[in-house]
């Protein structure tokens, strides 16, 4: 899972699932899932890229709360976390390199969110979850 995050106007916003570009309230930034299976994004504006973000959450930490009953304990939370983050091998989230379930994320340190170029057509193609 990705949000952006403005540092303009400090806004956090998912996209849209069915592919249409999303913008923050301030219009800092717009973007879009290239392929939301995949993960992927693509920015097509920021009036300015210094604060342009995203943050990515491991959709296995998200997701593991339907299987920690009650809401668990504090242990239960840090063996997960020190699960999923063992396990997120070439991942951001991984232990070797930031260690968390959540990260922020500037465009273009990771390969799954670009900059949009609407010269390479292969790239430019969404495919939202709807098609």
């Amino acid at each position: 899972m990705k949000v952006m995050f403005c540092l303009e106007c400090g806004d956090i916003r998912a996209m849209d699932r069915a592919g249409g570009w999303s913008s923050c309230l301030c219009g800092n930034i717009t973007a879009r899932w290239r392929n939301p299976r995949q993960g992927t994004v693509d920015v097509k504006r920021s009036s300015n890229p210094k604060t342009t973000r995203f943050i990515g959450l491991d959709n296995k930490f998200l997701f593991s709360d339907l299987t920690i009953k009650g809401g668990g304990t504090n242990e239960n939370w840090r063996d997960l976390h020190k699960s999923v983050t063992s396990l997120a091998h070439g991942y951001v989230f991984h232990e070797t390199v930031r260690n968390c379930w959540a990260c922020i994320i500037p465009v273009g340190v990771t390969n799954d969110i670009d900059w949009f170029d609407e010269s390479n057509s292969e790239k430019a193609e969404n495919t939202s979850l709807s098609g």
